[in-house]
């Protein structure tokens, strides 16, 4: 065979294996791949998916908010559904879990825009994706961590409520926690939820237990973090996300096969950067108990300064997967020069993925929800300010008539004008206390006390009323005044009532 034929034959041989080496890992086990705009395809993926087979427990611990994170999860969710997982374990509570499982997304995230803890755009397509590929599954969705802010979990409680005074307990809550936009479960409010409970003890409902319980818990492990006792805090919140994660499990069977996407704290074996055993560690001992395993894949954006691999800069590629014991194996004479934490950092996943040039996650999607709640809790507080500005403006000047005339009833009309003021500046203290002042310690007391409070402003009310017809009789009184006597009562009646069914009056606190 001359060697232009030779070489005829050898090209092709020579151009697929050049071919096959790009898209091989190198020997530190590193592995680019690419984003595509159907989704991910390289090395890297295919290694997920191939080691993914037969395990329990594929879990993914992120960097927040990173663009492109939870897509990638989404395209691996969708690969595995077909291998039998049916189930995505988010880092929010349990309660908005089991809604989304009930209703869907849209309707959820209409009426409960504030709810789920990590709503980016990307995130909540993971979680559509989770619950089409449900079929008959009725828990997909797995939440094992606490509440995230307490605003919707009390309005649901007060829907869910069979008594006035738990009605009323649960709609003040709401309010008071709209009104501190959620940092209502990061205070230390926890005596609020003594009355919540007793009102509900009465007439037991799953649900509105499921939502007690886990801000209870939520208000502990916020409460030990201002405190400044960290460690503790992380135990508690960890030991709550092991507890929920058994409970979904033993539902199951033990059986079930699970895709988790929470923060990497929460993913990495052993002891995480909070310092105590994590989520990740029990779900691998879970997994191991049934002989089976678990896998563990950090997903962080690529620091030039920071970031490990060094494989040209991922070829020209955007992604990059590091096998860690691959890695750690290559680099066995290197490893001295390793710090601890970095040493930890490999250790504690089986692989971690880079995500290079990535900006951050987009909230576009639940804005507009988070808008128009704003608007409608707005209007219903408007009866509020057009009632407190009706008194207002006809009580300072009535107070002024009232010591410039000498006529017969003043003491009466200044009475009302004496009330009218303090019970504006009872629910203006209220209000200022919600937003401003949290060293007020405005809280939730118990029903007979918002009653005691207010049953001398509806009496005052009542008593004024009276005088306001019989002044019809009474030929001294001028037709101005009778008018402005009218408006000032029947916005004193209104902000009375509003108050009370707010239960204003029971948080002084």
């Amino acid at each position: 065979m001359n060697l232009p034929k030779l070489l005829l034959l050898l090209i092709p041989s020579l151009f697929f294996f050049q071919l096959t080496l790009a898209q091989s890992p190198d020997s530190t086990g590193l592995y680019p791949f690419q984003s595509t705009e159907g989704g991910f395809e390289g090395p890297g993926l295919d290694w997920v998916l191939d080691q993914a087979q037969g395990r329990q427990f594929v879990m993914f611990g992120e960097q927040h908010g990173v663009e492109g994170v939870a897509r990638l999860v989404d395209v691996v969710y969708q690969a595995l559904a077909s291998r039998g997982y049916r189930h995505l374990v988010l880092e929010t509570d349990s309660w908005t879990t089991s809604q989304l499982n009930q209703g869907g997304l849209e309707a959820f995230l209409q009426a409960n825009p504030f709810s789920i803890a990590f709503d980016y755009d990307e995130d909540l397509a993971l979680t559509e994706t989770a619950l089409a590929e449900a079929d008959s599954v009725p828990s997909t969705l797995w939440g094992v961590d606490q509440s995230f802010i307490a605003i919707h979990p009390y309005d649901r409680l007060r829907e869910l409520a069979h008594t006035g005074p738990a009605r009323r307990l649960a709609k003040g809550a709401f309010l008071k926690a709209t009104l501190r936009m959620g940092r209502y479960i990061r205070e230390e409010h926890r005596a609020d939820l003594i009355p919540l409970k007793a009102v509900f003890a009465d007439c037991p409902d799953p649900e509105a237990a499921e939502i007690l319980e886990e801000l209870e818990a939520s208000m502990e492990i916020y409460t030990l973090w201002q405190r400044g006792d960290k460690s503790q805090s992380s135990a508690v919140r960890e030991q709550f996300m092991k507890d929920k994660l058994d409970a979904y499990v033993a539902a199951d069977s033990g059986l079930a096969q699970a895709v988790f996407k929470m923060g990497g704290a929460h993913i990495t074996y052993g002891i995480g950067p909070n310092g105590v055993l994590t989520l990740g560690d029990h779900a691998r001992e879970l997994a191991r108990k049934n002989g089976r395993k678990s896998l563990a894949i950090g997903l962080r954006r690529f620091n030039a300064e920071r970031a490990l691999p060094d494989s040209s800069d991922f070829q020209g590629k955007n992604l990059l997967l590091l096998d860690t014991k691959a890695w750690l194996a290559a680099h066995e004479a290197d490893s001295l020069a390793l710090t601890e934490s970095q040493k930890r950092g490999l250790a504690g996943y089986d692989a971690i993925i880079y995500f290079k040039g990535a900006g951050n996650a987009t909230k576009n999607r639940v804005a507009s929800y988070e808008k128009a709640f704003r608007s409608r809790t707005i209007w219903t507080l408007v009866p509020f300010g057009v009632l407190a500005v009706l008194g207002l403006s006809f009580l300072f000047p009535g107070i002024v008539a009232l010591f410039r005339k000498k006529q017969q009833g003043k003491s009466a009309k200044l009475i009302l004008a004496s009330s009218c003021l303090a019970l504006v500046g009872l629910i203006l203290y209220q209000i200022l206390g919600f937003l401003q002042f949290p060293a007020w310690g405005v809280g939730i007391l118990p029903a007979s006390t918002s009653i005691f409070i207010f049953l001398p402003f509806f009496l005052l009310g009542l008593v004024n009323l009276t005088l306001l017809f019989r002044s019809w009789g009474q030929a001294w009184w001028s037709t101005g005044f009778r008018i402005y006597y009218s408006l000032l009562v029947l916005a004193f009646l209104g902000l009375t009532t509003l108050a009370y069914s707010w239960n204003l009056g029971g948080m002084l606190g």
